[in-house]
This record gives structure tokens, C-alpha cells and sequence, in this order.
């Protein structure tokens, strides 16, 4: 797995155990088992237990395994993490660290504060987030992950790590620096003062610090370009190719770029 080579490689955003998303990219580009999809966080697997193998996990699964490719996962804030699933395994792949399910050895789930190299090109993943429905969940008896952020020790190895080397091709995330919310996306029944925003201002400070060519985050349900070199996915992608950026003319302007964002 240390040196795998792919013919192309797509971003999309969260998948939340739908397929439909990589349907329409499978129709439009016809991906194959030499192609690399990178999810940005809340893919649906691992979702319901990080104990056993559950029937949810094992369909989500099947359901992806119809479309015959690469899939890479960063942690969303509605997964399990990934390192707490007893029926995962450590793997090198690309050069960084990340899990697998031996069943289903396509589907890599990429560690936070790790580097990968995909086509020679370097991607700093930082996954995890604040769910703002948490109180809701935990008030229903739903389903909430309590290490669902970054932790003190991950943001210390991202620290050290950016400190060492500060050159990026690629940076995904699954939420965005702070000062690249899309707020006008933020749902209308939440209390947005209740909403924790520490992960958020650590993107921030990574931004500040690093060079890149472009960020990718979800999370937030939109497909828009945030920034000069920003840009928020869900139901649309991109594809990636050296120095090249391909289908952000597909995602929606960021309304309020002329407006002091």
C-alpha cells in the first residue's frame, strides 16, 4: 500500500451512508479500481458501533462496494473514531498512517495530523468536529461520539508537524477555519452561542501557518467555493491533478465574499 499510484483522484464531501452521491460521480466519470475517492467526513462507516461489526456498517459497506474503487475517509464529527473500532487494523497507506477492514481492504480511514502522498502530491488531513445538534441527540437518546473533536495530543502533533514543514499541496478537513464558515448555512434552530468553535480557531491557526494550494472541507451540506483556494463539498466534486483543480465550476459562489469575509 506504500506506493500506490492512481489513475484519478475525486473529492467529495459527506456521504452519511448514501450512495447516491458516488453514483452520480461513477455516471458522470465511470471510476475504476485504479481511482482514489476522498471523503470528507461523516462517510457512515464506522457510525453505529466501534465495538462490533453491526449490521449498518457491514451494509454501508456492501452498498460502496458496488461501485468498484479507492475510497479514503477522513473522521467526521457523526463517526466513530476510527482508531476505537476493535475490527479495524493499522495500515501504511500512501506514506501515512491509517485503518482498514480486512474484508474490505479499499477502504482506508485516514488518522488525523497525517500526511499523505497521493501522486506525489501531499495532503495534511485534520478530520473530527463539534456536532451543533449534540444537545438534541443527547436529549433523544441518539447517537452522539464523545471524542468527536480533535483532541490536546492531535493538535500537539499538528503543531510539530506544521512547525517542521509548512509546505501543503492539500489540506482536507471536515469543518472549516473559523473565518471560512459558511454562515449562511448555519441552521436556524440551533443557538449558535452554545456552539463549541475550538477546533474551528486551531484551523485557523493552521491556515495562518502553512502554504497550500487549495483546502477541502464538508460538513456543512453545500458545495460552494469559500475562498480564493477554499472550497466546500457535499453532493458535488472536484477532481485533483497536479498543480490542477478540476470542477470548481460546478460548485455555487460564496455570497458573501464582497462582503468582508
Amino acid at each position: 500500500m506504500e506506493n500506490l499510484k492512481f489513475d484519478r483522484i475525486f473529492i467529495t464531501g459527506d456521504q452519511h451512508g448514501c450512495i447516491d452521491n458516488i453514483l452520480y460521480l461513477n455516471l458522470k466519470e465511470h471510476i475504476s479500481e485504479n481511482d482514489l475517492v476522498i471523503s470528507l467526513g461523516d462517510f457512515g462507516v464506522p457510525y453505529w458501533s466501534a465495538s462490533k461489526k453491526t449490521k449498518g456498517d457491514l451494509s454501508t459497506f456492501e452498498l460502496f462496494n458496488t461501485i468498484h474503487t479507492n475510497y479514503a475517509i477522513i473522521q467526521g464529527n457523526h463517526s466513530k473514531r476510527f482508531e476505537r473500532v476493535k475490527w479495524f487494523r493499522k495500515e501504511k497507506f500512501c506514506e501515512g498512517n491509517s485503518f482498514y477492514y480486512p474484508k474490505y481492504c479499499n477502504f482506508h480511514f485516514l488518522q488525523n495530523g497525517e500526511v499523505y502522498n497521493f501522486n506525489d502530491m501531499k495532503f495534511l488531513v485534520i478530520g473530527g468536529g463539534y456536532s451543533v445538534d449534540k444537545y438534541i441527540r443527547i436529549a433523544k437518546g441518539w447517537t452522539w461520539e464523545p471524542e468527536e473533536k480533535l483532541n490536546d495530543e492531535e493538535k500537539s502533533k499538528i503543531r510539530n508537524l506544521i512547525s517542521a514543514n509548512e509546505n501543503y499541496d492539500f489540506v482536507l478537513t471536515h469543518v472549516a477555519p473559523l473565518e471560512l464558515q459558511p454562515t449562511w448555512l448555519f441552521l436556524n434552530f440551533i443557538d449558535q452561542s452554545k456552539v463549541e468553535t475550538d477546533e474551528e480557531e486551531f484551523l485557523s491557526e493552521v491556515r495562518e501557518k502553512i502554504n497550500y494550494k487549495g483546502w477541502f472541507f464538508g460538513h456543512y451540506h453545500g458545495d460552494y467555493v469559500i475562498g480564493d483556494k477554499e472550497y466546500l463539498l457535499y453532493n458535488n466534486y472536484i477532481e485533483i491533478k497536479k498543480d490542477k483543480i478540476i470542477g470548481t465550476n460546478t460548485l455555487y459562489k460564496n455570497p458573501l465574499k464582497n462582503k468582508g469575509m
